[in-house]
Formats: structure tokens, sequence, C-alpha cells
């Protein structure tokens, strides 16, 4: 079987959605030891769900690829897999794995239900409006990436400002509900983006020296 083994340099800000073949609680363990340190890793059944996923480059520079609704197997780190354990997602679960690291204070893996993007045509993904409500949707409801205090806040920060841009508006409660989903993410982008400019330099240099990369 295919297999994909997510790097941190090649697959951070990438969103990869996948069905479990086999519940999360079912993966696989395994051992590698590197420089007198042993890493617990996990294997997870999948199929390719979203656009094309392609691997970290090997010494040739040469990457493989994993088309849509190809099935591999997905080798994560035991952090990314805790955080999956969770939910404990069972087998035939569509879920979407991202790990944010572009403005934003702290990285942070992202971890939602999702949809299966259509079938590739001439290895493009033909996205629809449907999809697109639906993953605005998504992110409104299933907002499981808020692990900091801080992005708690911007969340409410955000919907805050999404509902009095709509209040005034002349449209029925359906309609502005809409408009609160769809806007609430991209404020809260905005919100975050803030943060890191207006982090003082001093503040910065204490987070680096204190914070693990929740990666490992």
């Amino acid at each position: 079987m295919l297999f994909l083994e997510l790097k941190a340099k090649a697959h951070s800000d990438i969103d990869i959605i996948v069905e479990l073949l086999d519940g999360i609680d079912n993966s696989e363990s395994y051992e590698i030891a590197w420089e007198d340190k042993v890493n617990t890793k996990y294997k997870v059944r999948c199929k390719n769900r979203g656009a094309t996923l392609y691997s970290a480059p090997n010494k040739d520079d040469e990457k493989f690829e994993i088309k849509n609704n190809t099935e591999f197997e997905l080798r994560i780190t035991e952090a990314l897999y805790n955080k999956l354990f969770v939910y404990h997602y069972p087998e035939g679960e569509i879920i979407l794995i991202r790990f944010v690291t572009e403005n934003v204070k702290n990285k942070f893996w992202k971890i939602e239900k999702a949809q299966a993007l259509p079938q590739q045509v001439n290895n493009d993904i033909e996205l629809n409006e449907d999809y697109e409500k639906q993953k605005i949707k998504n992110n409104f409801k299933r907002r499981s990436i808020l692990s900091t205090t801080d992005d708690r806040i911007g969340w409410a920060v955000a919907i805050n400002n999404a509902t009095k841009l709509v209040a005034d508006i002349n449209t029925d409660i359906d309609k502005k509900i809409t408009l609160i989903e769809e806007n609430t993410p991209r404020l809260f982008e905005l919100v975050k983006s803030l943060e890191t400019y207006l982090t003082k330099p001093e503040e910065k240099n204490n987070e680096k020296e204190e914070e693990k990369d929740p990666w490992d």
C-alpha cells in the first residue's frame, strides 16, 4: 500500500482530507530510533478525499503523489494521533487535518469533520458552491482548533463583529445567520494576524523558549 509520512516542512498549511478505512482507535503504532531517541508514530489506513497529496522530496528531490480517491497509509506523529484519538473517529469518517502555522500566534493542529471533494478531472479539483458553503459551516460549528485562550477570545471577537456587520441589513434571520457563519472565520483570521503584529518582541522571544512545537 502507498504511504505518506507527514513532514512539517512539506505538509504545513495544507488541507489533508481523508476517509478513514479503519477507526482511529485501530491505528497501528511503530517506533523509530534516531540519535539515542525513540519516537512513536502511527499508521492510519485512509483514502484521499481531497486534492492530490505529495510526499516530502527524497534525496534526489523527487516526490510521489497520491491522487483523489486513492487508498494509502498515513503515517503521523504521536502528537497528532493523540489529537485524533480524542474524537474516536470511526471507520468511514471523512476528516480534515491541517497543521496551521501562517498568520497565527501559536501553531496548532486543525482537525474537523469534512466533506469529500469532487472527483478529480485532469488532475484539477472542481470545487462547487455547495462544498464551499459546507466547509464554512464546518469551520463555524466544529471549531475544535480553538486550543488556546487567545484563540477562543479571538473567535468570540470575530462572532461579535460579524453579528454587528449584519445587524442593520434588511433581510430575514436565516440570511443573517448565514452571513455570520460566512464572515466569522474570515474575521477570526484577521484578528489572529493582528495579534501577530501587536505582540511585543520580548514576548515573542519568551514564547519561543517556552513552547514545544505541537507537531512533535
